[in-house]
Formats: C-alpha cells, sequence, structure tokens
C-alpha cells in the first residue's frame, strides 16, 4: 500500500473510480520545491523548481493493483515517471508517491516525429474521455459513457491522432466533435415501412460489430505488447484478428446472449444507444482475459513476418455476382445492404473496414446503392479511400482472410489480394500458362448446370468491366494519411505503389497461405505486368493475355507440367530475394510454402485432366 500525491484530473474522485474500480480516503496536501506546468496541449506535470509548491490532493492507502492501473493511466515510462516524494498534510510531512514529468517523453509526444504507440494511444483516449465528459449536456452513466463512445465509432482515434499535429487543439476539437456528431438514431427507421422490413438484420449485424469494437479494445488494453505494429501498417490488425477468433469459437454463446438481451430485432422503444448498451453488457460478460491470452500465444507462436506489404478486401453478398444491379427486394435479408447508411453501419463497422462496394467509385458514408457488404482490412477512413498495409505476415493475412469470412455470416464471394511495391516494371508479357497456374490455385472452377467445366469468376464475366477490360490483375496508388491532420484530406504525399490480384474466389474453410506467398514470389520473380490499372489508361495493353485468360475460362485445359515447373521456379525465385536481395523467411517456411503450392497445382491439374477423361 502507498500513498499518492496528485495535482491534476486524479484530483476528481469520479476519474479515479473509473481507472481503478474503487475510491480512496483523500486530503488537501501540499508538495513543495516543484512548480505544476500547463503546456497547452490539454495536460499537466510537476517539474523539480527551488521555491515554488504545488497544491494537491494525497489518496491513502493505494493498493498493487490500482496503482498499476494508474501507471498505466499516467503512461508511466513514456509520460511520467512515478517518484516518492515528502508532502504536507495539516503541516505535517508524510512520504508519498507522485508523478513527475518525463521531460523526453512529453517532449516526443508534442514534436514533429512521434512513434504513436498503444500506450500513448490509451492514454490520449483516457484523456479524451475525460474532456467528453466535461462536454456532455448531464451527467452519464459508466454504462451510458461507454455506449456514447461506442456509437462515435472511430472519430475517437482520429482525435487521438489529430492531437500529434495540433496538441494545443484538443480540447476544442473534442468539444467541437462532441457538439457536432450526434448520436445515431433509429427514429427515421420507425417511419420508413420499406427499412423496417429489415431492421431486425441490420440491428443484429450492427450489435455484432460493436461487440466486436468493444472486445477488441480491450484486447489493444490487456495485450499492448503482443500486438504492436510497426508504423507502416494498420495498428489494429492483430487486435483484430484475435477478437475475430474469439467471436467465432463463442459464436453460439454471442447469438444467445444477443437473443435474450433482444440485441437481435427492431424495436421502436428503443434507439441506437439502447442496442449500443446491450453490446457493452454482453462484451463485459464475455470478456475473460486468459481466454484471450490463449489466442494470444497461439498467434504469436505462428507468426511469419516477410517484407512485402500486404492486404486483402473481401466481399459478401446473398445474391452473389447480381449483388450491385439487384432489384428491390431479391435480397429478403438486407436488401442488398441498401439501408447500410441509414443504420450508421459504416461507424460500426469501421475497424474492418467495412463499407457497401456497389462497384462504382469513389466510395463514400451516404447515398444508398446495392452491392457487397465488403471488409477493406487496413482502411482508415470510414470516408474515402484511404487505407495503409494489413500486415507482412502471409499467415496473418491468410487467418484474418478466413476468420472476418465466418464472422460475417454472409455467403462469401470474392477476395482481393495487394501487394506494395517499392520498384514497379511492368514491361514483361506472361504467358497465359502462368496465368492460367495463378487460376489452379485461387480461381472458381467447376461444371455449370450443363457438365461443362468453366472458371466462374471470369466466365460469368464477373471480372469485366463496361468496356470489356479484364481486372484480373490491376496497378493500383495506395493513398494514406501519415503523421497529418484527418480533418485535411491530404494524401498526396504518401503514395504507394500496389498490385492487387483481384480474381479469386472466397472460400470459407480455405487457407490462403499458399496462394498468398504463390503471388507474392510470382510477382517478385517474374514481375508480370497488369492486366488493367486503376490510375491510367492502357489502351489495347496486354490484350494478348486477357484473350487467353478469356478463352481458357470458358473450356479450362489442364497446364502442361513444363509450365508449372517454370512457374513454380519463378515463384521460387521471388521468395528468395524478397528483401533486398535475400529471402524474407526462413528456408524452412519457404519450401513448406514451395510444397503446398505445387500440391494444388498438381491437384487442380489432375481434376481437370479426370474431368476431360470422364466427358470424352
Amino acid at each position: 500500500m502507498v500513498n499518492l500525491f496528485v495535482y491534476g484530473t486524479l484530483m476528481n474522485p469520479r476519474i479515479v473510480k473509473r481507472v481503478t474500480g474503487t475510491t480512496f480516503e483523500m486530503a488537501p496536501a501540499e508538495l513543495k520545491g516543484y512548480k505544476r506546468v500547463m503546456a497547452g496541449t490539454g495536460y499537466s506535470y510537476i517539474t523539480p523548481s527551488e521555491g515554488s509548491r504545488v497544491k494537491g490532493l494525497i489518496l491513502y492507502h493505494i493498493d498493487d493493483a490500482s496503482l498499476a492501473r494508474i501507471d498505466r493511466y499516467e503512461a508511466v515510462g513514456e509520460l511520467y515517471d512515478r517518484c516518492e516524494i515528502d508532502v504536507l498534510v495539516k503541516r505535517r510531512t508524510q512520504r508519498a508517491h507522485t508523478y513527475v514529468a518525463n521531460i523526453a517523453g512529453l517532449r516526443r509526444l508534442l514534436g514533429e516525429d512521434i512513434d504513436f504507440d498503444v500506450r500513448v494511444e490509451e492514454y490520449l483516449e483516457e484523456k479524451l474521455e475525460i474532456l467528453l465528459d466535461e462536454d456532455s449536456p448531464s451527467e452519464l452513466s459508466e454504462l451510458e459513457r461507454r455506449a456514447k463512445s461506442e456509437l462515435l465509432g472511430p472519430t475517437r482515434e482520429e482525435l487521438a491522432k489529430a492531437h500529434f499535429a495540433h496538441p494545443a487543439d484538443l480540447g476544442y476539437r473534442i468539444h467541437q466533435v462532441w457538439s457536432d456528431t450526434s448520436s445515431p438514431t433509429l427514429q427515421h427507421i420507425s417511419e420508413n415501412p420499406k427499412a423496417r422490413n429489415y431492421a431486425s438484420a441490420y440491428i443484429a449485424l450492427a450489435v455484432r460489430h460493436m461487440i466486436f469494437n468493444q472486445l477488441e479494445r480491450k484486447v489493444r488494453r490487456d495485450f499492448a505488447e503482443a500486438i504492436q505494429m510497426p508504423s507502416l501498417y494498420f495498428p489494429h490488425t492483430l487486435s483484430d484478428l484475435i477478437t475475430l477468433v474469439f467471436m467465432n469459437q463463442k459464436h453460439s454463446a454471442i447469438q444467445q446472449m444477443v437473443g435474450h438481451l433482444k440485441g437481435d430485432r427492431f424495436d421502436p422503444k428503443m434507439d441506437y444507444l439502447d442496442y449500443a448498451k446491450t453490446s457493452v453488457r454482453i462484451a463485459d460478460a464475455l470478456y475473460a482475459m486468459e481466454e484471450f491470452s490463449e489466442i494470444v500465444d497461439w498467434l504469436q507462436s505462428h507468426r511469419q513476418e516477410g517484407h512485402t506489404p500486404l492486404g486483402a478486401e473481401i466481399e459478401f453478398s446473398n445474391l452473389g455476382a447480381i449483388a450491385p444491379n439487384a432489384k428491390e427486394g431479391q435480397d429478403p435479408i438486407y436488401d442488398g445492404f441498401y439501408y447500410f447508411h441509414d443504420f450508421d453501419l459504416a461507424h460500426r463497422c469501421w475497424l474492418l473496414g467495412g463499407h457497401v462496394d456497389d462497384h462504382r467509385f469513389p466510395y463514400g458514408t451516404s447515398g444508398n446503392s446495392r452491392g457487397f457488404l465488403e471488409y477493406a482490412f487496413g482502411r482508415v477512413r470510414v470516408s474515402g479511400d484511404l487505407s495503409c498495409p494489413t500486415t507482412n505476415d502471409p499467415w496473418v493475412l491468410s487467418q484474418l482472410i478466413q476468420h472476418a469470412s465466418d464472422f460475417a455470416g454472409l455467403l462469401p464471394h470474392s477476395l482481393h489480394i495487394t501487394m506494395q511495391i517499392e520498384d514497379l516494371h511492368f514491361d514483361r508479357v506472361t504467358p497465359p500458362e502462368y496465368l492460367y497456374c495463378l487460376l489452379l490455385l485461387g480461381g472458381d472452377i467447376h461444371p455449370d448446370r450443363n457438365g461443362q467445366l468453366r472458371e466462374w469468376r471470369i466466365y460469368n464475366r464477373e471480372l469485366k468491366d463496361d468496356y470489356s477490360n479484364l481486372h484480373f490483375t490491376e496497378e493500383n496508388m495506395r493513398l494514406s494519411l501519415r503523421n497529418d491532420d484527418p480533418d485535411s484530406g491530404t494524401a498526396s504525399d504518401v503514395c504507394s505503389w500496389v498490385v492487387e490480384y483481384k480474381f479469386p474466389r472466397l472460400r470459407k474453410d480455405f487457407n490462403y497461405e499458399p496462394f498468398i506467398m504463390a503471388i507474392k514470389g510470382f510477382q517478385l520473380g517474374y514481375q508480370p505486368r497488369p492486366l488493367s490499372s486503376r490510375i491510367r489508361v492502357l489502351d489495347d495493353y496486354a490484350r494478348e493475355e486477357t484473350e487467353a485468360v478469356v478463352q481458357w475460362a470458358e473450356d479450362p485445359v489442364p497446364v502442361t507440367q513444363t509450365a508449372i515447373q517454370n512457374f513454380m521456379e519463378f515463384v521460387q525465385k521471388g521468395l528468395l530475394k524478397e528483401r533486398a536481395g535475400r529471402p524474407a523467411h526462413v528456408s524452412l517456411y519457404i519450401q513448406g510454402c514451395l510444397d503446398e503450392i505445387e500440391l494444388q497445382l498438381q491437384h487442380v491439374n489432375r481434376e481437370i485432366i479426370e474431368y476431360q477423361i470422364r466427358n470424352k
């Protein structure tokens, strides 16, 4: 047990209880030989200063667990150091601990080049909660505060990051957001009979994502070191995966809890805040640190970090390829996600990059259209097409694809894999058989109703646009924000070349790790030119490959063993030079993936041969 001298926000008993879960006896106290500094940033701190004094409170008998929580709240070692000092209480000296500024840490925080790590993020979020409470029109209960914070969605994170660019404006920005950002309401749904027909399905989807959001925050709080991502990558990648694994494991229990608390149905008497409260309650009831610890250990033991930044987008629809052109009512559950924005789902699904993809551009956050529910991992903005790489780990990306597919609860449709490439050379014609090898690994090859074998995504014209361009592989540029003002929308100084493999079919219970390694190795080893571009007009560029692939998709034939072996040599070559001419993975892992890639190629090729024999 220790006594603690406090002089800032911890003088508020309500904040102390929120941080520690308990209250402590307190008394006025004074610290000599220090001065209190307000840096204009929303943070107060004390530093040694002869002849100065600081008035505050002494909190008595702080137990070890509570002290640890306060240490975390004050970002000890990063922004503050905890020291022993003598304070005056009723003119008598008493020994206590207090938090003294870590000047180097504060300078890093307030400087231009800042490493935005999880501890600082958590520290800022605690401060955000305090200021949000102060700006609230009335006293909120703990549950109401957390529910309203949930409804703010990614806004709170954007505020925290904006603080690095403009630290002195934090209080103003929070006041502006709190007053300008109204909590979503469901009143308009009650007045819209068409939307009400689908309301229960949308509510259930929103509640599931809010539970996910709440659990993910707990993971980031309790496993900060284990889920840390390099600054180039989406900071929530590992915590997203851990939470998805847990929620899929607990799927039945979660459904029962949601149903018991009426979180899976639309009730005109309930508003969005009520459903957010239900989600918070369920997340609190579910969270078991020891169970999450097992998932974290599993993740840590399987990591296979490489060098190439990777990303993925996955699409879902109960209607399949016709989703963007569906008629009203064709989808009896979601009506093609036409009411996605009416239920403010972009702010519920933000951690997974959830939005409606109607195959039009650009993406927005308003307006009704039918399309696919898409998870674009690494998407950093609810509005606009700004993103960062998801991971450099093929195993992590494959697991994220699999577990997000299970979590969505919809029929899977398509998968896009992106690679960020430092030096693109798009001058090499690709032999069609190498493209056929890619389709053996990630395509959708099966007979039609008449028994004719097809590669369905191409044959069904799912990859062709109105100008007959085949979006099989595509060059693009990734726009992202880094140490920038999120309000500015400026991203021109952070543009990266990416190659996007857009042809794969999304399938549940499918291991995409060998496929990801195959396209990474092939891209690096052969450097094939893309068949389409998002950033320039290609005219007749790559038509030779396009025509060959389209013809093969109409009537797939076996790939020659020579082509398979040549393809494998380029994959191996790329993997062995991934990191500045050297391998980025250990040799045992690379060889294991190469074996799996060839096994898959031979397996699907053999199925085509057997099909031809049966249908002679």
